[in-house]
């Protein structure tokens, strides 16, 4: 270093970290010793209590608090305390009193600890005496010792008066006996006092100028009367275990011959690794049998490439696929291979390259020679000759347990190889048979999908969409739109019209209720599902009291006036009816005409999606194609609807001009739409990506003469309408009547509460096609 006071620093701080009895070559772990420098500064209060009698409690306040004698007659006059004590000290002065009176303070108070350790069992009390406000500064370095580092683990006494003693001298000189040579220190340097040893210098022969000592090894002394007779008897259970683990690790070759056998010829033929794998073995295995004298049992897998034949013109043959040489070459090659003595062997140059036991190849001993060294042993006249003869024993069962644990695993190395590759095998051919299946299922699939491709193109060439969905609805009469105020005020007569409101505050809130917006979302996320199933363009699902029913259903009903409802519980099926809610959902390609399910009123809420709607009213329709001739009987809805569907602009206005009633609208997210009995519905869905909502079906008094054209309709086609008469009995009676006409036996089939999926078959009706409406007043 430049600066010798920086070295004597460092030499310093290496000498208190380190003691000199825990020197290794210079190695010293450092973790065991740490010293710590720092400063701390501290804000401290502190209050104390002091053990007093009565008069040293008088002299601590006359000394320490300095009473005045003012205060001491303000004390006296205001004490009112007759006690014996307070008589007693009357002749004192008056300071003494005012002091007693503090004393009877601390006295009465429970709080103050007391104890009879005073003068001869006097009572003393701890009275507050100390209150002390501090602040320090304090400089300090801290030296501690680690016990139990990776050095010291659990350390004895001696090692830990060694480390106090090294603590104890922290502050040290560099006159310490550790900056000067010792005695040891000389013996280790093993040079000359004063010398400079310079390991560069060299004489002109090439040897260090210093002196060279050699250490004569140290003879260990050995009973030859005892350890011979000892060794042999290690020896001869040695040998025994030693054959034993060798029979064991041989027996393993038949083993591997049936796997070897098992595996495909084509895998056996590309596997390289697993053929290396199989080379080693067999080599392992042949050195292992050499090494018990079972030489007749040394067996290859595979032919040595390494070998060629002795003529050199052995003509082609399966077996000599991979050496070139033929069975016959092969099995006189392996008997002359068998006859190799075990010396040699160990000479040749292949067991030299293979060789995995530790020590050299001269120490590995077969059991023979193994057996001759047991013979000499008892044999032995001096020290040396049996510790050689001990030493090769050690040696050679040391390399012999090698051998065999790496001939075990050179066997689990085979056959976990050979156990992969038929398993990637298997894997391989499952995988290209079930990649063959997707391919055939994936050809089936798209030869479906053309097949229903060209077959919905043949029908939608054949089938033009129909007239009346292309209609501009622009200048035709728009539905009446109303606020939420006006809906307490509607009259009879604007319920037989449609009308729609567009901000409805309650509903709002009403779809905003936790169990119906989880229904809603539900619904909405899987009704596509539905409609692929059953291929119809709109589909439906009844609400139940778990998913918000109750929330939407009554105010649905409250928007129209009570009295104007009428209860058909009574009716077959009716009860069913006046419980049910619905949700819905269309295609995004919907276009459907047809009249309202169960010919009853209708209050449709949009959740998501855009479909334009056009009424066309059933009455004056009928009554306009059967003065033009256009059907035949006046009741013949059906006729009538697949004309309607033919008609353009031109002949829709001419209609209109005539007196047909039509209004348009076209309903939105979050709007409310109200369908009257006795109109025709033509619904065009508008581009939306989800159009799904909630809907609920009336039957109005007010509606009560569309009610009978629609019986008259259901009438002419020939279908039973007993009930559709029931419901018009309670249409046209008073309110108070149909109450007590009630049939307390309703339906059991249509039970509110349990969710049924249905879906609305007869609100498509395409071109040429007849609508099917249920009679059910049940939908």
């Amino acid at each position: 270093m430049r600066s010798d006071e920086f070295a004597g620093k460092t030499i310093k701080e290496f000498c208190q970290d380190n003691p000199p009895e825990l020197r290794r070559k210079s190695l010293v772990d450092f973790s065991q010793f740490s010293r710590s420098k720092g400063m701390r500064v501290s804000a401290t209060q502190q209050s104390g209590s002091a053990p007093m009698t009565e008069r040293a409690f008088y002299r601590y306040t006359e000394n320490v608090l300095g009473l005045s004698p003012e205060e001491s007659k303000e004390l006296l006059g205001s004490c009112s305390c007759d006690s014996c004590v307070c008589v007693r000290l009357m002749h004192v002065s008056e300071s003494v009193m005012s002091i007693q009176k503090y004393w009877l303070e601390f006295y009465n108070n429970p709080d103050i600890a007391r104890d009879n350790e005073g003068f001869r069992g006097a009572e003393q009390l701890w009275i507050p005496s100390h209150r002390m406000r501090l602040r320090a500064r304090e400089h300090y370095n801290q030296s501690e010792v680690t016990e139990g580092s990776d050095q010291l683990r659990a350390p004895a006494m001696d090692q830990r008066d060694m480390l106090f003693k090294h603590l104890g001298r922290q502050d040290v000189s560099f006159g310490d006996e550790i900056f000067s040579v010792t005695d040891e220190a000389k013996q280790d340097l093993k040079t000359k006092l004063g010398s400079v040893k310079d390991p560069s210098a060299t004489s002109a022969a090439g040897s260090s100028n210093q002196p060279q000592y050699e250490t004569p090894p140290k003879t260990r002394n050995v009973n030859l009367a005892r350890e011979p007779p000892a060794l042999q008897r290690s020896m001869e259970m040695g040998i025994k275990k030693l054959q034993g683990e060798i029979r064991k690790q041989l027996a393993l070759m038949e083993t591997a011959k049936a796997k070897w056998a098992d595996q495909p010829a084509a895998l056996r033929a590309t596997d390289r690794a697993g053929l290396s794998f199989t080379r080693t073995y067999q080599f392992r295995h042949e050195l292992v049998a050499r090494l018990g004298g079972f030489e007749s049992e040394i067996a290859h897998l595979v032919p040595d490439s390494a070998r060629l034949p002795a003529d050199g013109q052995s003509p082609p043959s399966p077996q000599s696929a991979i050496t070139g040489m033929t069975a016959e070459s092969i099995a006189k090659a392996d008997d002359a291979r068998r006859k190799v003595a075990f010396k040699d062997f160990l000479l040749e140059e292949e067991t030299s390259e293979r060789k995995f036991w530790d020590g050299e190849l001269i120490e590995l001993l077969s059991i023979d020679e193994l057996r001759d060294l047991m013979n000499k042993v008892l044999d032995v006249k001096c020290a040396d000759q049996f510790l050689q003869i001990k030493s090769s024993w050690q040696s050679a069962e040391k390399a012999i347990v090698t051998c065999c644990k790496g001939l075990k695993t050179s066997f689990d190395d085979l056959t976990k190889r050979l156990k992969a590759v038929l398993n990637d095998d298997k894997r391989s051919k499952r995988k290209a048979e079930s990649e063959k299946e997707k391919d055939e299922l994936k050809k089936l699939r798209q030869e479906a999908a053309d097949k229903a491709a060209e077959i919905k193109r043949r029908k939608t060439e054949s089938a033009p969409i129909p007239k009346l969905y292309q209609v501009d609805t622009q200048g035709l009469t728009e539905v009446r739109s109303l606020t939420q105020e006006d809906l307490p005020k509607l009259s009879a007569d604007i319920r037989t019209e449609p009308w729609k409101v567009s901000k409805h505050e309650e509903l709002l809130e009403a779809l905003g209720e936790s169990k119906l917006q989880k229904a809603l979302a539900s619904w909405g996320a899987q009704y596509k599902r539905t409609l692929a199933q059953v291929k119809v363009p709109c589909a439906t699902y009844a609400m139940s009291a778990d998913n918000g029913k109750e929330a939407i259903s009554g105010l649905l009903s409250s928007l129209l006036g009570k009295n104007d409802i009428v209860d058909v519980s009574s009716v077959g099926g009716g009860a069913g009816f006046m419980s049910a809610t619905w949700m819905y959902g269309c295609q995004s390609d919907m276009k459907i005409l047809g009249h309202l399910p169960n010919f009853a009123s209708m209050l449709k809420v949009q959740v998501s999606g855009d479909v334009r709607h056009m009424f066309i009213e059933i009455k004056s329709l009928l009554k306009l194609l059967c003065e033009e001739k256009v059907i035949k009987d006046a009741c013949d809805l059906s006729a009538a609807q697949a004309h309607t569907l033919q008609l353009d602009r031109g002949g829709l206005n001419a209609l209109i001009k005539k007196g047909l009633q039509v209004r348009v609208c076209a309903l939105s997210k979050n709007e409310l739409l109200y369908q009257p009995l006795g109109w025709m519905v033509m619904e065009v869905a508008l581009p939306s990506v989800h159009i799904y909502g909630v809907r609920k079906s009336f039957f109005m008094r007010s509606n009560c003469q569309e009610y009978k054209l629609a019986l008259e309709v259901v009438k002419s086609q020939g279908k039973p309408v007993d009930r559709m008469k029931q419901i018009v009995d309670l249409m046209s009676a008073d309110p108070s009547q149909a109450e007590q006409a009630k049939n307390p036996n309703a339906d059991p089939d249509a039970n509110p509460t349990t969710p049924q999926k249905r879906v609305r078959r007869g609100d498509a009706v395409a071109a040429g096609s007849e609508t099917k409406e249920k009679e059910n007043p049940a939908e």
